[in-house]
C-alpha cells in the first residue's frame, strides 16, 4: 500500500529552510526600500535647489536693473556702482538686498525661516517648499571696473526636512544684462 503526504522530517527540513530565507529575504527588501526612500530624498532636495537657482538666475538676468541696500531704492542705498566695489548684507540685515525690476518697483530674495522667499512690491512668494531645509543662503555683488556689469553671487545649501541629511551646495554667478 503506497502512503500520500509528508514524513514529519520532510516536514522539519522545510520550515528549517523557510526560516534560514525568510529573515534574508525580509533584508533585502528592507534594503531596497531604505536605498528607494534616500534615492527620493535626493531627488527631492535635488529638485528643489535646482528651482530655487534656476528661478533666481532668471528673474535677477532678465529683470534687475539696480541693486540697493534698502526698499526706498533711493541713489544713495545703491550697491556695486564704482568698479572694486563688493557688497554682501550682515546679520541681522541679511536680506538687505534689494533690486530695481523694469517698473521701478523692487524685488529680493532671502532666508525666510528655513526656505527662500522671494518678495516683490506686488507679493512675497516662496521658492522651496517645507519638505527641504535651506541654511547658509548668501548673496552679494561684485563690480570689477566702472565700465562692468555687477555679478551677483548667490550660494545655499539645501538638506533633506526630517533628517537634515544629503545636503547639497548651490552656487551661482549672475551677470545682470540690464545694468
Amino acid at each position: 500500500m503506497k502512503k500520500k503526504g509528508f514524513t514529519l522530517i520532510e516536514i522539519v527540513v522545510v520550515i528549517g529552510v523557510i526560516g534560514f530565507v525568510l529573515p534574508a529575504l525580509f533584508a533585502i527588501i528592507f534594503g531596497i526600500l531604505q536605498q528607494q526612500s534616500r534615492i527620493y530624498s535626493l531627488m527631492e532636495v535635488k529638485r528643489q535647489g535646482d528651482n530655487a537657482l534656476v528661478t533666481m538666475e532668471n528673474i535677477i538676468k532678465n529683470n534687475a536693473l539696480k541693486i540697493y541696500m534698502d526698499q526706498l531704492l533711493t541713489d544713495a542705498n545703491e550697491v556695486c556702482v564704482e568698479g572694486g566695489q563688493s557688497y554682501s548684507p550682515t546679520f541681522p540685515n541679511q536680506d538687505a538686498f534689494y533690486f530695481k525690476d523694469k517698473r521701478g518697483a523692487y524685488f529680493r530674495f532671502y532666508l525666510s525661516v528655513d526656505k527662500i522667499s522671494s518678495d516683490s512690491a506686488l507679493s512675497p512668494a516662496d521658492l522651496t517648499n517645507s519638505k527641504v531645509i535651506v541654511s547658509e543662503f548668501a548673496i552679494r555683488c561684485d563690480r570689477l571696473a566702472d565700465y562692468s556689469t555687477p555679478l551677483v553671487s548667490v550660494s545655499f545649501t539645501v538638506n533633506n526636512r526630517p533628517t537634515g541629511q544629503y545636503p547639497m551646495n548651490y552656487y551661482t554667478k549672475i551677470k545682470l544684462k540690464n545694468y
